[in-house]
């Protein structure tokens, strides 16, 4: 898809990405035979210039990486630095690029990803992580915070919305049970539920792309899937989907990531949690304080 001329359509590079994505996401370990080709790809995509119009599109290829990282951390390192230069980590543009983009990252997922991506950089051996881990980790760390307090927003925002949505339903229902005097509209006319996951920073927007092709893809790998599924079916199993992880994960992961690292690496974690600014240490105790034992 990607190797194709602009004139398949800017928006398919989009879908290209996403759908990528979801692949190794839903199916996991069973991606792993993909994952070097799916990798090459996109890292090939990054290399050529953005058109106009796909500014987006850099966010959603490096999330691709992410989910290769996140899903099969030790077959995607092995593959990455294979392709790299001689003498170099090709971990620092990654991580650089992560950092870079903490701003870029839009809706619920897309974020909760992006944590994931750094936390586990920030567990690799000392000798495997990224330089700027090494010598700056309160940048990523600021990075990190940033895509959390986003973060954040959206949640509420979501849980805003579905707490409207629910005021809606329930004054429908109270006008139904007065009479039959409303007609209530056919089921081809319900407008399609729109889910505030997919929604972005600041103007709050409804990511369709992203909506349809996740909400596809994850409903067709649990038709086909073995029968791992526990048979739960509620909600349309959205909240089971390995694309929708939980913001306790991210909170859980986030909050064992500094645990280890500053037992690993004890000096370069008090120079990273050190001298932080009142805002930015408030953001960073609201992300670790789960219990992570």
């Amino acid at each position: 898809m990607f190797e194709q001329e602009d004139d398949s359509g800017d928006e398919n590079h989009l879908y290209a990405a996403k759908i990528l994505e979801t692949i190794i996401l839903e199916c996991g370990t069973h991606a792993v035979e993909v994952i070097p080709t799916i990798i090459v790809t996109v890292l090939r995509r990054l290399m050529k210039p953005s058109e106009e119009g796909l500014s987006e599109l850099r966010p959603l290829l490096f999330l691709v990486i992410v989910a290769s990282l996140y899903t099969c951390t030790e077959v995607s390192l092995n593959y990455i630095h294979q392709i790299a230069e001689p003498n170099q980590n090709p971990l620092d543009y990654i991580c650089e690029e992560l950092v870079g983009l903490n701003k870029k990252f839009e809706g619920i997922h897309n974020r909760r990803l992006a944590l994931f991506g750094i936390c586990v950089l920030f567990l690799l051996p000392s000798s495997a992580r990224p330089t700027l881990i090494n010598t700056n980790p309160k940048k990523v760390l600021e990075a990190s915070l940033a895509i959390f307090d986003n973060l954040q927003r959206a949640l509420k925002t979501q849980a805003q919305n579905r707490k409207d949505e629910s005021g809606s339903e329930e004054s429908e229902a109270e006008s139904d049970d007065e009479g039959d005097t409303v007609a209530k509209p056919k089921k081809g006319a319900r407008h399609r539920k729109v889910q505030s996951e997919h929604l972005s920073d600041d103007e709050d927007e409804i990511d369709e792309m992203s909506l349809d092709y996740i909400d596809a893809m994850a409903k067709e790998c649990k038709r086909t899937g073995d029968g791992d599924s526990d048979g739960n079916g509620d909600d349309d199993g959205d909240s089971d989907s390995a694309i929708e992880s939980s913001f306790f994960e991210v909170n859980y992961l986030f909050g064992y990531k500094n645990v280890e690292f500053e037992r690993r690496e004890p000096d370069l974690f008090a120079g990273m949690v050190g001298n932080l600014s009142p805002e930015t240490a408030e953001s960073l105790q609201n992300l670790i304080k789960v219990d992570v034992f």
